[in-house]
C-alpha cells in the first residue's frame, strides 16, 4: 500500500484488507511509521478483520477468548467444517491470542475449556487455518457452494466499505 501511494498519488486509489494477525499488526504499523504525505495518506486504506466481521467469531470475543481472525474466518462454520472432513485445515500453534479468563491451562486443554463454557466442536473450527497447501482446494470448495450470498454474506459489509472508500 505504501509503494502504491508512493507511485501513484491521488490519482489512483488501493485498499488493504489486512488478517488479525501479527503478521498483519506489524505490517500495518510499518505503514504508519511511514509518515506518509497527505495525498499518500488520500490514496490508500485498509481494513483489519475485526470480530464483528462474523457473529461466531464475535461469540468467541464475547466469552472472553480472542482468537486470531484470517479471511477464511468470515466463512459459516459449516464451509470449515466440510473443510475439516476434507483434511483442509489444522490448529494453530495458539489457541488463543489471550489466555482467557477462567481457563486453568493445567486441568483442562482449550477444546475442554471451550466445550465448558459452550461452545460446540462445529464452532471451535473457527480455532484452525487452512493449512497453507490447502488455500487452493479452500477457495475451490467456497466456489463450488450452491448458495453463495449465504457463504459470502459476512463479507457484504467489507466489501461496502471498500466500495465507500475506493468511489468516493
Amino acid at each position: 500500500l505504501c509503494i502504491w501511494a508512493m507511485n501513484f498519488n491521488y490519482e489512483y486509489k488501493a485498499f488493504g484488507l489486512f488478517d488479525s494477525d501479527d503478521a498483519a499488526n506489524k505490517a500495518i504499523q510499518k505503514i504508519k511509521d511511514r509518515n506518509l504525505s497527505e495525498n499518500e495518506n488520500k490514496c490508500i486504506f485498509y481494513h483489519q478483520l475485526k470480530p464483528n466481521n462474523n457473529e461466531q467469531v464475535l461469540n468467541f470475543y464475547k466469552k472472553g477468548c480472542k482468537i486470531e481472525i484470517e479471511i477464511e474466518q468470515l466463512f459459516p462454520s459449516y464451509i470449515l467444517k466440510i473443510a475439516d472432513e476434507n483434511d483442509f485445515l489444522e490448529y494453530r500453534n495458539v489457541s488463543f491470542i489471550e489466555t482467557p479468563s477462567g481457563w486453568n491451562q493445567h486441568i483442562h486443554n482449550s477444546r475442554e475449556f471451550l466445550e465448558s463454557i459452550g461452545f460446540n466442536s462445529e464452532q471451535q473450527l473457527y480455532l484452525k487455518k487452512v493449512k497453507f497447501f490447502n488455500k487452493e482446494h479452500f477457495s475451490k470448495l467456497v466456489l463450488s457452494q450452491v448458495d453463495l450470498e449465504r457463504v459470502f454474506s459476512n463479507f457484504k459489509p467489507i466489501v461496502q466499505l471498500i466500495e465507500e472508500k475506493l468511489l468516493n
